[in-house]
C-alpha cells in the first residue's frame, strides 16, 4: 500500500505536507458509538484507494479498534521518500458523513504528525463523485 502526501495544505495554521501541490480539505463527521461524534476535515488523497486515520485522534476520542488479521505495509511517497511501517489495527466500522453524503468505513491507523484523517478514491467511487 502506498500513501501518497505530495500536497501542501494547511490545518490549524501549519502546513501538513512539504511539497506544494494541491490538495482538498473538507468537513468530515465520525460518529462512533451513540456518545461518540468527531468533526475535523479530511484530506481527499486521490492516490490512495484506502481510508486513513491518526492513532492520536483515535485514542482522544476512544475509538474502538480491531487488529488487523494481516498487518499491511505502508508506504510515503514524497520528497523524503521514508517508510511508515506496518498497519496493525484499524477502526471499527465508523459512520462518516461529508457533505450529504453518508456511509460506513473502516479506517486504517498510522501515525501523523497532526490529528489527520485521509479519504480515499473508494469513498468517491462509492458516491460515483
Amino acid at each position: 500500500m502506498r500513501l501518497d502526501l505530495n500536497a501542501s495544505c494547511v490545518q490549524n495554521g501549519l502546513p501538513l505536507f512539504s511539497k506544494p501541490t494541491s490538495c482538498i480539505l473538507l468537513p468530515i463527521t465520525i460518529k462512533g458509538d451513540e456518545s461518540t461524534t468527531v468533526q475535523t476535515q479530511t484530506l481527499f488523497n486521490l492516490g490512495e484507494f484506502a481510508c486513513f486515520i491518526d492513532k492520536e485522534l483515535v485514542r482522544q476520542h476512544n475509538l474502538a479498534l480491531v487488529e488487523k488479521v494481516t498487518p499491511v505495509v505502508v508506504k510515503v511517497i514524497d520528497v523524503r521518500n521514508f517508510f511508515l511501517g506496518l498497519v496493525t489495527h484499524e477502526t471499527k466500522v465508523l459512520m462518516v458523513t461529508i457533505g450529504s453524503h453518508s456511509n460506513k468505513v473502516n479506517f486504517n491507523v498510522i501515525s501523523f504528525s497532526t490529528n489527520l484523517i485521509i479519504i480515499g478514491l473508494s469513498w468517491l467511487v462509492l458516491h460515483n463523485l
